[in-house]
């Protein structure tokens, strides 16, 4: 199942009651509770945005891209569940497995198939603004980037999954990056390749797959080869060494940086010598890496600028219907002072 366009679906009052239930039995003092649920009525009900001349405020739910908009919407879907999933009696009687990333939820079913048509066609009349999408296949079923299969025993199995859509998007390894961001990009996904097929003889043809999905990409193949024999190979998990104690230093991503990475490393040891007594000296900073502007950047802006003619005054227009009213009505007219405002924001 999918909820669709979650985080844009979810009412202000049903989040924020959901977020405090869930901060209320995390044991909380109320105190910070309030506190908590003040922050968010603040990032929810006056998040307003320029769109040409108008001014708009999103009426309900969270605006995507948000840093608080997944915890919002799983404290959500969590009230949701416990208060119309996993008291229904069907649920109880007929799922066997069920698991949820977010909007994404994966459940077996053991009954037969009207009960599950009539499962999901309840969950789809709880609220007006949620709604539920549903695939379901006896043998084998795609969850996000995984295939799960059902053989003639019953026994599942997983592999990788690639949407008929997909694009090899993966970084190209002349990009301007981190060398060792691009070096650390093939054992990443050959690990997760390793973690979701399951089949041992089949895992050798799907890192294979992957391998040529990198070199399209110009990644050089003594590197590809060398991560596919790292995870073909069982290794016990060894323990990385955490950086605590060290002083970020960080920095826009330019290729000369290596360079001056470098020069701060080789004359480190001065200032640990001079300032014994500064425990931030004795080891050299960790080098953290801020992506540099690109192209897209550049290319696409979220502000389409006036559409006015040069000189004209603003024209406020009436509150319009839907999930995002117009905030120069006459009820808002107190944030939209003068045309000054759109001059300096827009």
């Amino acid at each position: 199942m999918d909820v669709s366009s979650l985080y844009t679906s979810i009412s202000h009052e049903k989040g924020i009651e959901a977020s405090k239930r869930l901060l209320e039995k995390s044991g909380r003092s109320s105190n910070s509770t309030q506190l908590c649920l003040d922050l968010l009525r603040l990032v929810l009900y006056e998040n307003f945005f320029l769109y040409g001349d108008t001014y708009y405020v999103q009426c309900q739910g969270t605006a995507i891209g948000s840093n608080v908009a997944p915890a919002y919407a799983n404290a959500y879907m969590d009230s949701f569940e416990e208060t119309f999933v996993y008291t229904d009696d069907r649920f109880k009687q007929y799922v066997d497995c069920y698991l949820r990333y977010i909007d994404d939820i994966f459940l077996i079913w053991t009954g037969p198939t009207d009960i599950l048509q009539a499962f999901h066609q309840t969950l789809n009349s709880v609220y007006p603004e949620l709604h539920f999408t549903m695939q379901y296949d006896p043998a084998r079923i795609s969850f996000l980037d995984t295939l799960v299969q059902r053989d003639d025993q019953g026994h599942l199995s997983t592999d990788i999954f690639s949407k008929p859509t997909d694009c090899n998007s993966l970084l190209h390894y002349s990009s301007s990056h981190p060398k060792a961001t691009r070096n650390s990009l093939p054992r990443s996904q050959f690990t997760r390749v390793a973690r979701i097929v399951s089949d041992r003889d089949v895992l050798p043809t799907r890192l294979d797959s992957m391998s040529e999905k990198f070199r399209e990409r110009n990644y050089p193949q003594r590197l590809l080869d060398q991560e596919k024999s790292r995870v073909l190979q069982p290794q016990s998990p060894s323990l990385r060494p955490t950086n605590k104690d060290r002083v970020p230093f960080v920095h826009t991503f330019h290729p000369l940086m290596p360079k001056i990475e470098t020069a701060i490393r080789k004359h480190w040891p001065l200032l640990a010598r001079a300032y014994p007594n500064i425990p931030s000296f004795t080891k050299p900073p960790l080098m953290c890496n801020r992506r540099a502007t690109n192209i897209k950047d550049k290319l696409v802006r979220a502000d389409i600028g006036s559409t006015r003619p040069s000189g004209s005054q603003s024209v406020l227009t009436p509150r319009r219907q839907g999930t995002f009213p117009c905030l120069s009505c006459a009820s808002c007219s107190n944030i939209i002072k003068s045309d000054s405002v759109t001059s300096q924001n827009g």
